[in-house]
């Protein structure tokens, strides 16, 4: 893991941070993703910078061998990462989506809905997850979470009015959502024209989206106090 403090505009950054403030997963200052409440508990400063503007900020990225890799090759990648005189801090771990989040990927986003066991379950994984790979309740290093199957915002589905962009997932994860909705909770569309019926499909799978990542770090964040942690994706 390398920090750095360029000078550059911070539009990019602030624009996906206040995406993931949105879902109140973590607080976030510049592009550190910090441990304090949601962001809708602390109203921003009017102090606080604009997207426009430009100052230092430190950045940290990482770099990761997985254990595929370290046993094919007969050493981790990331050891082997050096960048001169900067610092480099290996205090860092990442957790693949697999480990924690296979049956969301194989079965859909609509068992957290109707599977009584799976926050338990959720909850065991991404323990076994920490336990291996950021041992220890005092670990105060970096810990990346790894998730990138989900899409956050509601997209284009297969036979519907097609008000909403084709997303970059495809449309597998919106018919799927559909068929739960039709088949589960038929009151959420029911009796509503095409335009309603698509907005309450929206409004439904991202309140789930936002109940999985916020339960994600919770979890984490509970059992690891005393980290940082950031999302796959965006410097942290």
């Amino acid at each position: 893991m390398i920090k750095s403090s360029p000078r550059r505009t911070l539009r990019a950054v602030h624009a996906a941070c206040a995406t993931l403030a949105a879902l109140a997963m973590t607080g976030c200052s510049g592009c550190s993703l910090s441990r304090d409440p949601a962001p809708s508990q602390h109203p921003p400063s009017p102090a606080s910078p604009s997207p426009t503007a430009q100052s230092d900020f430190p950045m940290y990225w990482m770099a990761s061998s997985n254990e595929k890799d370290a046993r094919e090759k007969g050493f981790k990648w990331a050891d082997r990462v050096t960048f001169g005189d900067a610092p480099v801090n290996r205090n860092c771990a990442v957790l693949y989506e697999q480990w924690y989040a296979q049956d969301v990927k194989d079965r859909g986003l609509s068992i957290t809905q109707t599977d009584a066991a799976y926050w338990g379950r959720f909850d065991a994984a991404i323990r076994t997850a920490l336990d291996k790979y950021a041992p220890g309740a005092d670990y105060s290093g970096l810990i990346l979470l790894d998730t990138e199957f989900l899409p956050l915002f509601w997209g284009d589905r297969t036979g519907g009015p097609g008000i909403y962009p084709v997303s970059d997932y495809g449309r597998k994860p919106f018919d799927a959502w559909f068929a739960h909705i039709r088949d589960h909770r038929p009151e959420v569309i029911r009796g509503k024209n095409p335009k309603a019926s698509e907005d309450a499909l929206r409004e439904s799978y991202e309140s789930a989206v936002r109940e999985w990542h916020e339960h994600q770090y919770a979890t984490a964040r509970q059992l690891r106090s005393h980290a940082r942690f950031c999302r796959y994706g965006l410097p942290a």
